[in-house]
């Protein structure tokens, strides 16, 4: 596996640098893949296309933002073969452990969170006031890797 190029911007593109990361599998010493080393110019585009996509992002209906969590979920379901797998190599786990901890559970999660912000109470009127929930914006967090799917979703 290769990937060759950073996802910013709704695109593939080059990193600044030609830097790259060999991933191991812990459990065979294999190197799996190579991927750029993202440095701080492209987190820096990264951040901007983000904040750029915010600005229309905030205005967009609710359904419409549950219908697309729904297609993420369909490619999860989809791809959910290719996952395990990636995870088991990644991770160096068992296949079991790769879709019964790291892949399925995050599926359910995520189908979860689609419900929940379908039916959660965004404006709720309090006596003499409102209280309203609204997105804060770009956020950024760098991750550990022992829960692949999972730790990308949470904020």
């Amino acid at each position: 596996m290769e990937i060759r190029k950073l996802y910013i911007n709704g695109e593939w593109v080059d990193s600044v640098h030609d830097e790259w990361i060999e991933i191991e599998n812990p459990a065979t010493h294999e190197i799996i893949a190579k991927v750029p080393r993202g440095n701080k110019e492209d987190v820096d585009k990264a951040v901007k296309a983000a904040r750029a996509a915010f600005e229309t992002w905030q205005y967009t209906p609710l359904e419409e933002r549950v219908a697309l969590m729904k297609k993420v979920v369909e490619g999860l379901e989809s791809r959910r073969q290719e996952l395990i797998e990636t995870i088991t190599k990644e991770l160096g786990s068992p296949y079991k452990v790769s879709a019964e901890v790291h892949t399925d559970p995050f599926i359910l999660e995520a189908k979860h969170y689609i419900q929940t912000a379908s039916e959660f109470p965004y404006e709720q009127r309090r006596l003499t006031s409102v209280v309203r929930r609204e997105p804060v914006g770009v956020v950024g967090g760098l991750t550990p890797w022992n829960f692949p799917l999972e730790q990308i979703e949470k904020r």
